[in-house]
């Protein structure tokens, strides 16, 4: 199965997923960036309580109509929240899913205040030029994702990482994560793979 922001999505990919959180989603999952778009299936019904956060205007419109509708299953609940600070306490989650949003941590605001003047065009003409900064403020936004996961997670809690191999190489994501949670697991797929991960 292909998408254009997850990438090649092959049939183990999706079923080792699964089974991690068939393992780990026991107590609270916390599902970062959560999107409208879920290539792994309906993932509340593979966890015990499943609380998504995005920050995205679309996003919290698309789950609030849901939640009217009363379309939302039971275990689940949507926080709007930026991920770098989360309406969550110190070691409160058990489980932390983050599906392509560990490779696309950008300040949308921030990007749009550099990138963009008030009449709407774009303050700087380069392309390369405007690449740089929106990769100079991802990168920034990396280390504050990473401590404040590692401050909402419990102790024992666990981490999955699903990123794609094109816009976040594996050796990197390696690189990053191990210098706040130990790595327990990889799997590597197609173009996506898996990394599982717990607290120091």
């Amino acid at each position: 199965m292909v998408n254009e922001v997850y990438g090649t999505l092959d049939d183990a990919h999706v079923e080792t997923f699964k089974r991690l959180l068939n393992i780990y989603g026991q107590g609270i999952t916390l599902d970062v960036g959560i999107s409208v778009l879920n290539p792994s299936g309906n993932k509340a019904s593979l966890v015990q309580r499943l609380i998504g956060i995005d920050n995205a205007n679309s996003i919290a419109d698309f789950f609030h109509k849901e939640m009217r509708r009363g379309a939302l299953p039971p275990n689940f609940a949507f926080v709007r929240a930026d991920a770098r600070r989360m309406p969550f306490s110190d070691a409160s989650i058990d489980l932390v899913l983050m599906q392509g949003v560990y490779g696309d941590c950008k300040d949308w605001k921030m990007d749009k205040e550099v990138l963009f003047n008030e009449s709407g065009a774009a303050s700087i003409t380069d392309a390369i030029a405007r690449q740089r900064i929106v990769e100079r403020y991802h990168e920034e936004n990396k280390p504050l994702l990473l401590r404040e996961t590692r401050r909402v997670l419990k102790p024992s809690g666990i981490v999955i990482v699903s990123n794609s191999i094109k816009r976040q190489p594996i050796q990197k994501t390696v690189a990053e994560f191990g210098e706040y949670f130990s790595i327990r697991n990889l799997y590597e797929g197609l173009e996506r793979y898996l990394m599982v991960c717990q607290a120091k």
